[in-house]
């Protein structure tokens, strides 16, 4: 008897349940060939050869060097919500941020922040780290399209820089095999349900990095 791969099993689903998510011109400080890069979200995660990107380790005070675990491709359809972020605008090439609300910023004195929690003046811990950039701009909006957005899975602190600021990766939770499962299937639509939305950890919200946003309670 032939066992199905993960990948040929999940084939057979038309939806499924698994949002935090960076456009595909968003650029990541990347590590090639012993050389610091930038490259576009898209084209990163195309690249194979693209494993490595800038992280920051909170315990040490260092920026350092780690492997992508996961990339990760998401659909969004026409009406979801995002957002645009504009920084202090010196220096000028600085670029907007373009960003799903749930993904979370490292912000001065407060900490990991969602997007959708922001406030104008907040310091958001910048790609030219030890700095920080202040916000001045934020913006939602809804896309007039179906669209894909990316993420990643970084090893061991869970974050990587972008051109623009310090962002959080996806998850572990609630399980490697759960998400790489899902990651398998060609569902467009995921959708999740839950009657505990609340943890005693505290760690709700890494339940959207798997269900998405909420939608109805």
């Amino acid at each position: 008897m032939d066992i199905p791969t993960k990948r040929d099993f999940m084939k057979n689903f038309g939806n499924v349940l698994m949002d935090e998510c960076l456009t595909s011109q968003t650029y990541v400080r990347c590590f090639v060939n012993g050389d610091f890069v930038s490259k576009e979200m898209n084209v990163l995660f195309n690249d194979d050869k693209v494993m490595h990107v800038l992280s920051h380790n909170f315990n040490t005070g260092q920026d350092e060097v780690k492997k992508i675990l996961r990339k990760v491709k998401k659909g969004y359809v026409a009406g979801d919500e995002y957002y645009s972020i504009k920084f202090n605008p010196f220096p000028a090439k600085k670029k907007n941020l373009t960003i799903t609300g749930n993904h979370r910023l490292f912000i001065h004195n407060k900490g990991w922040v969602r997007v959708d929690e922001l406030q104008i003046g907040d310091y958001v811990a910048s790609a030219d780290h030890p700095f920080y950039d202040e916000v001045y701009e934020i913006r939602k909006h809804k896309f007039t399209c179906n669209v894909s957005l990316y993420n990643l899975e970084v090893e061991d602190n869970n974050n990587y820089f972008t051109e623009q600021c310090l962002v959080e990766n996806c998850h572990h939770v609630p399980a490697n095999t759960f998400t790489e499962t899902l990651n398998y299937s060609p569902a467009y639509y995921r959708y999740g349900l839950t009657a505990t939305p609340s943890r005693s950890d505290k760690l709700e919200f890494l339940l959207y990095d798997v269900i998405s946003h909420k939608t109805f309670e």
